[in-house]
């Protein structure tokens, strides 16, 4: 009896438990969530970097984050820190 247990049990036992972990896993994947900052798009390209228009824009990686002014269409950046005056942080657009 033991026998056929170990040499059919087992194997099948192994093959259920393989079959229902894929499928748990996979119920738990879920898209990141999205971090809302400020990002900021430069209207005069004589001044290199600067933060001066405020849009939305996703920390998480995705897309890069661009805004349309008057058909023209901008790349947004964050800041480092509140209180810095450029912008060099290259931020994505919201989903």
């Amino acid at each position: 009896m033991k026998t056929i247990f170990f040499k059919i049990g087992m194997p099948v036992a192994a093959i259920v438990l393989a079959i229902g972990g894929s499928i748990v896993s996979n119920a738990q994947t879920e898209k990141s969530p999205q971090i809302i900052v400020p990002g900021y798009y430069n209207t005069n390209p004589a001044i290199p970097n600067p933060c001066n228009v405020s849009v939305q824009c996703n920390s998480v990686s995705g897309p890069v984050c661009t805004v349309v002014v008057a058909g023209i269409t901008y790349q947004a950046f964050g800041k480092e820190f509140t209180t810095d005056t450029v912008c060099p942080i290259v931020l994505s657009k919201l989903n």
